[in-house]
């Protein structure tokens, strides 16, 4: 799965976005 794909997926779900913005924290 692109970066991309996972982004809009999340964005639209809601709770996947909180995964997405977890899983970005743990790169910064």
């Amino acid at each position: 799965m692109s970066g991309e794909h996972f982004l809009v997926v999340g964005t639209d779900t809601g709770v996947g976005k909180t995964v997405f913005v977890g899983l970005f924290a743990r790169y910064l």
